[in-house]
């Protein structure tokens, strides 16, 4: 059963989370924003850098070219200016989810550009970045044991907490 909505604050992304949860008869959840999903999102640390020398040279040319090379240097754990290194973000990503401890299905709305990566790097698999990016992808992902199973298209695997997260701060009150 459907427990919460969570999205990037971008509005189509919004809209996506609301229509699924009306569509699941979940009409009281409210969508919660976050910024790890998109607008900047985990993967962005300098957002002007990552506007000027990253994404705005795709508004000039074959936008196509060069969005993939992009996913190829996300999927490849490079570095791109104002970037954050992808293993990491993935990681950042996978620990906001875990945050939700309720059983049930926890859904997160972001963007088709986060997806491959996210799901190349907690599989730890070279995933091409050839794969065309489908409407309403996903990367499943459920906490068993001291990690995780994580599930993308045909791909399966599992992902120990050590290996992708960070040490999760303890928060006090």
């Amino acid at each position: 059963r459907l427990k919460s909505l969570s999205s990037s604050p971008v509005k189509r992304c919004i809209r996506t989370a609301q229509s699924i949860g009306k569509g699941s008869g979940q009409t009281a959840l409210r969508v919660a924003e976050h910024r790890l999903l998109g607008g900047p999102g985990a993967y962005v640390s300098d957002p002007r850098r990552a506007w000027v020398e990253v994404w705005q040279p795709m508004h000039g040319g074959d936008s196509q070219m060069v969005f993939a090379n992009i996913m190829e240097a996300y999927i490849a754990d490079k570095v791109l200016p104002g970037m954050a290194r992808p293993s990491r973000a993935a990681g950042r990503l996978l620990e906001e989810m875990t945050l939700h401890t309720e059983p049930g299905v926890h859904l997160f709305v972001t963007h088709d550009s986060l997806v491959l990566p996210t799901a190349a790097h907690l599989l730890s698999k070279s995933l091409s970045k050839r794969e065309p990016v489908w409407f309403m992808d996903a990367v499943v992902a459920w906490q068993d044991g001291a990690g995780f199973q994580v599930r993308y298209r045909e791909h399966e695997g599992y992902c120990s907490r050590p290996a992708v997260l960070p040490t999760r701060r303890t928060h006090t009150n």
